[in-house]
C-alpha cells in the first residue's frame, strides 16, 4: 500500500479513503481539515491568447461546464479559479460568522432607515 496518504493519518491511504467515500477522482492528494478533496496538481500548456486548458475532472469539482463565467484572481503567487456558486457559499459561510442564521441583513437596514426617516 505505497499510496498518498491523508494528512495526519498515516495508516489510510487516500486511494481508500477515496473508494470508501465513493468518490470519483483517480489521483485523491490528501483531505484538508474542511473535508475538502485536493486533487493531485497537474501540468497544463497556456495556448495562443492566454488560454489555459482546466483538465475535465478539475471542471466537474469546480461545478463548471463551457460558458460558464469563473472567478480568476492570484492569490500568494499562485492562479485561483472558482465557480461563482462556490464563491458566493463561501463568502455567506464567512459573513455567518459574524450574523447570526434568521438575521436579514436587509430586513435590518430597511428597517433602520425607516427609523431614521421618522426621526427626520
Amino acid at each position: 500500500m505505497n499510496a498518498t496518504s491523508v494528512t495526519g493519518r498515516a495508516s489510510i491511504p487516500a486511494s481508500t479513503l477515496a473508494s470508501d467515500f465513493a468518490l470519483r477522482y483517480k489521483s485523491v492528494e490528501k483531505v484538508g481539515a474542511a473535508g475538502l478533496v485536493q486533487m493531485e496538481a497537474q501540468r497544463v500548456k497556456i495556448v495562443d491568447g492566454g488560454k489555459l486548458v482546466i483538465p475535465a475532472a478539475m471542471r466537474r469539482e469546480l461545478g463548471i461546464t463551457t460558458g460558464d463565467t469563473v472567478l480568476v484572481d492570484v492569490d500568494d503567487g499562485e492562479l485561483r479559479v472558482r465557480s461563482i456558486p462556490k464563491a458566493l457559499e463561501r463568502a455567506r459561510a464567512i459573513l455567518r460568522k459574524y450574523v447570526p442564521e434568521g438575521v436579514g441583513l436587509a430586513d435590518e437596514l430597511i428597517a433602520e432607515r425607516r427609523r431614521e426617516a421618522e426621526r427626520e
